[in-house]
C-alpha cells in the first residue's frame, strides 16, 4: 500500500512543486516591495545574485525564500 500511495504521489509530484514555485515567487515579489522588508533572497528575483546561474541551471525556483526586516 505505501508504494501504490507513493506512486499515485509521483504523479502529481512535478504539478505540486510548479504551484510551490509559484507561490514562492508571489510571496517573495510582496516582500520586496514591502517598505519594512530590508532584503529578500531568493532565486527567481531578479535581485538576487545568483539569479541568471539558477535560470540556466534549473526548470524552477523551488519553495525556500528568506527575508530580512528593517530593525531587525
Amino acid at each position: 500500500q505505501v508504494a501504490w500511495l507513493t506512486s499515485q504521489g509521483c504523479k502529481t509530484l512535478s504539478i505540486r512543486m510548479d504551484h510551490q514555485s509559484a507561490n514562492a515567487m508571489a510571496i517573495a515579489k510582496f516582500l520586496e516591495a514591502h517598505p519594512k522588508v530590508k532584503q529578500v533572497a531568493y532565486p527567481g528575483l531578479e535581485s538576487h545574485p545568483q539569479h541568471e546561474l539558477s535560470t540556466r541551471q534549473a526548470t524552477g525556483y523551488g519553495a525556500m525564500a528568506w527575508f530580512e526586516v528593517e530593525g531587525g
